[in-house]
Protein backbone atom coordinates (compact mmCIF):
# COMPACT_ATOMS: atom_id res chain seq x y z
CA UNK A 1 0.00 0.00 0.00
CA UNK A 2 1.15 3.23 -1.13
CA UNK A 3 -0.19 5.18 1.79
CA UNK A 4 -2.83 5.16 4.24
CA UNK A 5 -5.58 7.66 4.75
CA UNK A 6 -8.21 7.65 7.14
CA UNK A 7 -11.66 9.42 7.25
CA UNK A 8 -12.61 10.12 10.67
CA UNK A 9 -16.52 9.88 12.22
CA UNK A 10 -18.17 12.66 11.33
CA UNK A 11 -19.64 14.35 14.34
CA UNK A 12 -23.45 12.65 15.14
CA UNK A 13 -25.92 14.27 17.55
CA UNK A 14 -23.39 14.78 20.85
CA UNK A 15 -24.47 12.71 24.42
CA UNK A 16 -22.92 14.73 26.76
CA UNK A 17 -19.93 14.32 27.49
CA UNK A 18 -19.25 12.88 24.56
CA UNK A 19 -16.03 11.82 23.01
CA UNK A 20 -14.34 13.28 20.33
CA UNK A 21 -16.22 13.47 16.90
CA UNK A 22 -14.17 16.09 14.58
CA UNK A 23 -15.67 15.96 10.91
CA UNK A 24 -12.84 16.72 8.97
CA UNK A 25 -10.09 14.42 7.27
CA UNK A 26 -7.22 12.72 8.98
CA UNK A 27 -4.38 12.08 6.94
CA UNK A 28 -0.87 10.17 7.54
CA UNK A 29 1.72 12.33 5.52
CA UNK A 30 2.05 10.35 1.79
CA UNK A 31 5.08 11.17 -0.42
CA UNK A 32 2.46 9.87 -3.28
CA UNK A 33 -0.48 12.71 -2.64
CA UNK A 34 1.97 15.46 -1.32
CA UNK A 35 3.97 15.92 -3.89
CA UNK A 36 3.79 18.12 -7.44
CA UNK A 37 0.36 18.53 -9.07
CA UNK A 38 2.00 17.05 -11.82
CA UNK A 39 3.06 13.87 -10.15
CA UNK A 40 -0.11 13.72 -8.44
CA UNK A 41 -1.79 13.46 -11.56
CA UNK A 42 0.39 10.71 -12.99
CA UNK A 43 0.18 8.71 -9.89
CA UNK A 44 -3.85 9.02 -10.49
CA UNK A 45 -3.69 7.45 -13.87
CA UNK A 46 -1.60 4.68 -12.32
CA UNK A 47 -3.90 3.93 -9.33
CA UNK A 48 -6.80 4.25 -12.04
CA UNK A 49 -4.93 1.51 -14.04
CA UNK A 50 -4.01 -0.66 -11.22
CA UNK A 51 -7.91 -0.35 -9.94
CA UNK A 52 -9.47 -1.16 -13.39
CA UNK A 53 -7.26 -4.41 -13.08
CA UNK A 54 -8.61 -5.29 -9.76
CA UNK A 55 -5.44 -4.00 -7.44
CA UNK A 56 -7.09 -2.88 -4.29
CA UNK A 57 -4.40 -0.61 -3.00
CA UNK A 58 -5.39 1.29 -6.62
CA UNK A 59 -8.68 1.45 -5.49
CA UNK A 60 -7.94 2.56 -2.80
CA UNK A 61 -5.19 5.13 -3.36
CA UNK A 62 -7.71 7.19 -6.00
CA UNK A 63 -10.23 6.64 -3.82
CA UNK A 64 -8.57 8.90 -1.07
CA UNK A 65 -7.12 11.30 -3.87
CA UNK A 66 -11.04 11.71 -5.31
CA UNK A 67 -12.60 12.28 -1.56
CA UNK A 68 -9.19 14.82 -0.90
CA UNK A 69 -9.03 16.52 -5.05
CA UNK A 70 -5.52 15.76 -5.38
CA UNK A 71 -4.46 15.10 -9.07
CA UNK A 72 -7.54 14.89 -9.89
CA UNK A 73 -10.74 16.49 -9.34
CA UNK A 74 -12.62 16.13 -5.87
CA UNK A 75 -15.52 13.30 -6.35
CA UNK A 76 -16.97 11.81 -2.77
CA UNK A 77 -19.54 9.70 -5.15
CA UNK A 78 -17.04 8.19 -7.14
CA UNK A 79 -14.39 7.96 -4.11
CA UNK A 80 -17.27 5.45 -2.22
CA UNK A 81 -17.37 3.64 -5.04
CA UNK A 82 -13.19 3.33 -5.17
CA UNK A 83 -13.71 2.60 -1.52
CA UNK A 84 -16.63 -0.02 -1.72
CA UNK A 85 -14.30 -2.13 -4.44
CA UNK A 86 -11.38 -1.94 -1.97
CA UNK A 87 -13.39 -2.81 0.92
CA UNK A 88 -13.15 -6.13 -0.29
CA UNK A 89 -9.52 -6.12 0.61
CA UNK A 90 -8.25 -3.16 2.35
CA UNK A 91 -9.44 -2.61 6.25
CA UNK A 92 -9.30 0.74 5.72
CA UNK A 93 -11.49 1.37 2.72
CA UNK A 94 -14.15 -0.17 4.74
CA UNK A 95 -13.32 2.40 7.83
CA UNK A 96 -13.46 5.19 4.77
CA UNK A 97 -16.45 4.00 3.49
CA UNK A 98 -18.65 4.33 7.13
CA UNK A 99 -17.67 7.78 7.62
CA UNK A 100 -19.52 8.60 3.99
CA UNK A 101 -22.18 6.71 5.27
CA UNK A 102 -21.90 8.72 8.57
CA UNK A 103 -21.53 11.89 6.60
CA UNK A 104 -23.94 11.43 4.50
CA UNK A 105 -21.25 12.54 2.15
CA UNK A 106 -20.50 10.86 -1.38
CA UNK A 107 -22.94 7.88 -0.25
CA UNK A 108 -26.55 7.56 1.46
CA UNK A 109 -26.26 8.55 5.31
CA UNK A 110 -27.16 5.23 6.75
CA UNK A 111 -25.78 4.75 10.53
CA UNK A 112 -26.79 1.05 10.15
CA UNK A 113 -24.67 0.89 7.12
CA UNK A 114 -21.90 2.48 8.70
CA UNK A 115 -21.84 0.38 11.59
CA UNK A 116 -21.35 -2.68 9.74
CA UNK A 117 -18.95 -1.24 7.82
CA UNK A 118 -16.54 -0.01 10.78
CA UNK A 119 -17.65 -3.67 12.16
CA UNK A 120 -15.56 -5.49 9.33
CA UNK A 121 -13.32 -2.60 9.30
CA UNK A 122 -12.23 -3.29 13.07
CA UNK A 123 -13.03 -7.21 12.73
CA UNK A 124 -9.99 -7.30 9.98
CA UNK A 125 -7.45 -4.97 12.09
CA UNK A 126 -8.49 -0.99 11.76
CA UNK A 127 -7.61 0.27 14.67
CA UNK A 128 -9.73 3.80 13.38
CA UNK A 129 -12.33 1.41 12.42
CA UNK A 130 -12.58 -0.06 16.44
CA UNK A 131 -12.62 3.43 17.31
CA UNK A 132 -15.52 4.50 15.26
CA UNK A 133 -17.00 1.35 16.06
CA UNK A 134 -16.82 2.26 19.61
CA UNK A 135 -18.22 5.98 19.30
CA UNK A 136 -21.00 4.01 17.09
CA UNK A 137 -22.03 1.79 20.21
CA UNK A 138 -21.51 4.72 23.07
CA UNK A 139 -24.23 6.74 20.91
CA UNK A 140 -26.49 3.81 20.11
CA UNK A 141 -26.14 4.91 16.41
CA UNK A 142 -26.65 2.34 13.92
CA UNK A 143 -26.55 -0.43 17.00
CA UNK A 144 -27.73 -0.68 19.79
CA UNK A 145 -25.92 1.61 23.06
CA UNK A 146 -23.81 -0.54 24.51
CA UNK A 147 -21.06 1.18 26.86
CA UNK A 148 -19.29 -1.91 27.38
CA UNK A 149 -18.65 -2.46 23.66
CA UNK A 150 -18.00 0.74 24.10
CA UNK A 151 -15.29 0.98 26.21
CA UNK A 152 -14.01 -2.34 24.94
CA UNK A 153 -13.61 -1.09 21.48
CA UNK A 154 -12.04 2.39 22.20
CA UNK A 155 -9.75 0.33 24.83
CA UNK A 156 -8.35 -1.93 21.58
CA UNK A 157 -8.14 0.81 19.48
CA UNK A 158 -6.19 3.10 22.06
CA UNK A 159 -3.79 0.16 22.58
CA UNK A 160 -3.35 0.00 18.63
CA UNK A 161 -2.23 3.58 18.40
CA UNK A 162 -5.34 5.30 18.02
CA UNK A 163 -5.11 8.47 20.49
CA UNK A 164 -9.16 9.19 19.71
CA UNK A 165 -9.75 5.91 21.60
CA UNK A 166 -7.64 6.68 23.95
CA UNK A 167 -9.24 9.83 24.56
CA UNK A 168 -12.41 8.48 24.14
CA UNK A 169 -11.82 6.10 27.22
CA UNK A 170 -12.46 9.00 29.45
CA UNK A 171 -16.28 9.25 28.24
CA UNK A 172 -16.85 5.77 30.06
CA UNK A 173 -18.34 6.09 33.55
CA UNK A 174 -15.98 4.54 35.66
CA UNK A 175 -12.87 4.71 33.58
Amino acid sequence: MLFVSLLVLAACEPIPPAPQTPSTLATAPTPALNGPAEDLSKACVLFDKSCTVGWADGCYNLGVARYEGKGVPKDTALAATLFTKACEEIAEACTNLGALHIQGDGAPKDVVKAAQLFTRACDRGSALGCSNLGFAYFHGSGVERDLTKAEQLFTKACQAGVQRGCDNLKFIPGH
